[in-house]
């Protein structure tokens, strides 16, 4: 582990230790940049990016499993980790490493990753290329139902293109089918999905207007 991403390290675990991980994303846009640009800086220097690189394949060793090589999953009911903004997804280790999210595989192995071995894991999985194949058989009709809901509720945070901004999730070209649970969760408050905002506006949606968001998000490319 090179100075560099030693220095980054301590500077990023001090944010996290001090702050609760769910301000830092949710309701704090100057914690977020500080986050997001040090994690730039790393993918900026070529020894610290390496070194970082090196120790999250390695800790990716069992989630390759669920979500593919290079982070792009072949399961309808896992997502995909390449290019996901990785101050979200650190916060999402988090969220299942202290109980806020529950999962019987996830929850065990978020347990078991060091400070160091989270922060390369997210910047592996942000340097792999989203390359999500594209689901068929999807009726024109209902995307269009989808993108106008995604539209009225999802653009604001989520981005034009499903990308998100800094801190939230890229959402574009994930599985319908694992889009469509979680929104389900976000209503329901089911599995640790208790986002305010998230649950506010799903309770909005029927069951079918969740579906044909999801065969939205998961078209966009």
């Amino acid at each position: 582990m090179t100075r560099v991403l030693n220095q980054f390290i301590h500077a990023i675990l001090f944010v996290v230790l001090t702050v609760p991980m769910v301000a830092v994303v949710s309701a704090d846009p100057a914690l977020q940049k500080v986050l997001q640009t040090r994690i730039d800086n790393i993918k900026k220097d070529k020894q610290a990016l390496q070194a970082a690189m090196a120790t999250g394949r390695e800790a990716a060793g069992f989630c390759v499993l669920c979500h593919g090589e290079d982070g792009n999953s072949i399961k309808a009911d896992v997502p995909h980790l390449a290019e996901q903004n990785p101050v979200y997804l650190l916060d999402q280790i988090e969220r299942f490493a202290d109980g806020r999210r529950a999962d019987y595989i996830m929850s065990p192995l978020a347990k078991k990753l060091t400070p160091d071995e989270k922060v390369a894991l997210v910047i592996y999985y942000s340097s792999q290329r989203r390359v999500a194949p594209v689901e068929s058989g999807v009726d024109p009709a209902v995307l269009v139902t989808g993108r106008e809901t995604f539209d009225k509720h999802c653009v604001s945070c989520h981005g034009g293109d499903g990308k998100g901004k800094e801190g939230y999730a890229y959402i574009a070209a994930l599985p319908s089918k694992y889009i469509s649970s979680t929104l389900t969760h976000f209503r329901e408050r089911e599995k640790g999905r208790t986002n305010s905002l998230m649950s506010a506006v799903m309770q909005k949606l029927t069951n079918e207007q969740i579906d044909a968001l999801a065969a939205y998000v998961s078209s966009l490319r």
